[in-house]
């Protein structure tokens, strides 16, 4: 068993995705979506959610280019990254979330979502599918 859970954001400009981890550390769940209303509300969101859910590490999706260098999202997320660092009381780690919101898009075309619907659930979907690898490639013993 986990010290705690296993928090994941998928950031985004105005939406963030939030999935957390159960306290054994095999499978990730949806939490649900931050609707951004400037960085500094978002980290205090984020803050409660922590507590709430009994956080010891948050893993922020980092989306690199498909080659693995840093684009001007993935330079804007690690700039956000290094304030929400700052602000929390937990582990802190960027993980590769390269194609994750392509492979939550994908999914939700194979089950016919409306374009209506995709978009309250594709972040967090992705905020799941970042979870699930990290968790699947981790050792977290």
């Amino acid at each position: 068993m986990l010290k705690g859970r296993i928090m994941c954001l998928d950031l985004g400009q105005r939406r963030t995705g939030v999935a957390v981890s159960d306290m054994l550390g095999y499978t990730a769940q949806p939490v649900g979506i931050i609707e951004s209303k400037g960085l500094q509300q978002d980290i205090e969101k984020i803050k409660q959610l922590i507590k709430e859910k009994e956080v010891f590490r948050l893993v922020i999706g980092y989306p690199l280019n498909l080659d693995g260098s840093e684009g001007a999202k993935a330079k804007a997320v690690r700039e956000q990254y290094e304030k929400i660092k700052e602000s929390v009381d937990c582990e802190t780690v960027l993980f590769d979330e390269r194609l994750s919101t392509k492979q939550a898009e994908r999914m939700l075309d194979m089950e016919n979502v409306g374009w209506k619907k995709r978009k309250n659930v594709v972040d967090v979907m992705a905020a799941q599918i970042i979870l699930q690898n990290y968790l699947n490639v981790t050792d977290l013993n």
